[in-house]
């Protein structure tokens, strides 16, 4: 929140604001809204619900953030946090083209950037990361709970994302068959159990794959 903050700064009050990747309402999306005319584009019906509910001042757009089409010059400031590293590298730039052109002259871009498509990747994470952020966003288990609980992803040889030092660490793999399955950590690496999983992918995303993490979590309570 403190980039959000310093960004604040540097705007005028009711400055046109655009909160691209906007998620469920998070605390960045209902900070700006209350200062500023804010328009939250995100591709998940489910999590504009639940942002149309949570920051009522804002207007919301479902949409792709790389296809959606919005009027040159027209905003003062896009924010987007934790969506390019969801982005495919090669629609990363023409995207960040598209910010320039909504940008008035002078506006402010405030983004973060991912790091994928690494040569020793095994399977790209971030679709999985997608799943478990549109689940987990307001969950009633994770809501209410005295720190953060953390999750982290890794989809390639070398582990770049810590997963043994998280609540619940998710490493991607395949197996012999070629069939896509999750190494699972639970307690921080240091505790619980580490678990050995291969389901069939579909199956597995469809079926199992948010039930087996709830299931992780909530002993931990």
């Amino acid at each position: 929140m403190q980039w959000v903050e310093a960004l604040q700064a540097r705007l005028p009050e009711r400055s046109a604001v655009l909160d691209l990747g906007c998620g469920g309402g998070g605390p960045a999306t209902r900070s700006l809204a209350e200062r500023h005319d804010l328009l939250g584009v995100d591709i998940s019906e489910r999590q504009l619900e639940r942002a149309r509910r949570l920051v009522p001042k804002a207007r919301f757009l479902r949409a792709d953030a790389t296809e959606v089409e919005l009027e040159r010059a027209s905003f003062d400031a896009v924010v987007s946090l934790f969506l390019l590293g969801h982005v495919p590298r090669a629609k990363q730039r023409p995207l960040v083209e598209r910010i320039f052109d909504w940008l008035r002259p002078g506006g402010w871009f405030l983004g973060t950037l991912g790091t994928a498509e690494a040569a020793d990747e095994i399977v790209d994470p971030r679709p999985y990361c997608e799943i478990l952020r549109q689940w987990s966003t307001l969950h009633p288990e994770f809501a209410f709970l005295p720190r953060k609980f953390k999750i982290a992803v890794s989809g390639a040889v070398e582990d770049r994302a810590a997963i043994a030092w998280h609540d619940i660490g998710l490493q991607l793999l395949k197996n012999d068959a070629g069939e896509t399955g999750f190494k699972v950590l639970a307690g921080g690496g240091m505790v619980l159990v580490g678990l050995l999983l291969f389901f069939h992918k579909d199956w597995w995303l469809r079926v199992a794959f948010n039930r087996f993490l709830e299931a992780l979590h909530l002993p931990q309570i």
